[in-house]
């Protein structure tokens, strides 16, 4: 490797693509290493969906500042990263998410049947109100990958990290940099990196099955999104059948200069 930096962030899923950003706008001279294709592991794919439901407080509270933050980057990319479509979530619950959203100051409202029917007519309501969070949508994954590639620019490095040290030397295959501090978000690869470091990460392997469908009503696409896994054992969980999209450091001080990130999926 060539050049100089003061950070290296392992890994360009977007995790690792907003981080580096994130420390590039901040004046901060960082790299993103990465072998494949940008966003081509955990973050593949067309879309994924953004709610703000969920049932902790702290939650809705971190998932409205990173509803500003999309909107950030959507006006830095010249185009929308997140759709305005708003999502239906259809749960036992929804009183008491919508109790949640309220206090967070997030825009929604509870919704009969008769409106759900309107707003998704491709679905028959499971019954009972639904919460409409009007602020949720599609986020096009793609897109998103795509803006913040072009940013970065010649500070993504298209190499393979084989190893890290405890003093922030980074190996690859053209040769090894130390580095004042290493971001490793390097998904499932993440523990393999860790583990030379004294640090261990679980790690449980599953396949993962995106299933979208959309059509057009009157006018307006809707988009349904299901997501399945399935464990070692072959069993299989729906994990998000029920939120849809109406589109149209954990090292505890082992290591100073090594921080670990990863995301999880719906």
């Amino acid at each position: 490797m060539q050049g100089r930096a003061e950070v290296a962030v392992i890994g360009a899923g977007i995790v690792g693509l907003a981080a580096a950003d994130a420390l590039a706008r901040a004046g901060v001279d960082a790299l993103c290493l990465e072998a494949a294709e940008p966003g081509s592991g955990q973050s593949a794919g067309y879309t994924r969906v953004f709610r703000h439901a969920h049932d902790r407080a702290d939650l809705v509270e971190l998932v409205s500042c990173a509803r500003r933050g999309w909107d950030e980057w959507s006006e830095l990319a010249g185009e929308s990263l997140v759709g305005d479509e708003g999502v239906l979530f259809a749960s036992p619950e929804a009183e008491d998410l919508a109790a949640l959203l309220a206090a967070a100051g997030v825009e929604h409202r509870l919704v009969d049947e008769e409106e759900q029917r309107r707003l998704l007519p491709v679905l028959t309501p499971p019954g009972g109100p639904a919460l409409y969070d009007m602020r949720g949508g599609a986020i096009h994954a793609r897109k998103a990958v795509a803006a913040l590639v072009a940013r970065l620019g010649d500070r993504l490095v298209r190499e393979e990290v084989q190893s890290v040290d405890r003093e922030g030397v980074v190996e690859t295959a053209s040769g090894s940099r130390r580095f004042e501090r290493v971001l490793i978000c390097a998904g499932a690869r993440t523990p393999e990196l860790a583990a030379p470091l004294g640090v261990q990460l679980p790690l449980e392997i599953r396949d993962h099955t995106r299933i979208a469908e959309m059509s057009k009503r009157g006018g307006r696409r809707l988009f349904d999104e299901r997501i399945f896994t399935h464990n070692a054992s072959g069993r299989r969980r729906s994990l998000a059948a029920n939120a849809l999209s109406l589109k149209g450091s954990q090292d505890g001080g082992k290591c100073p200069r090594i921080a670990f990130a990863t995301s999880a999926s719906e």
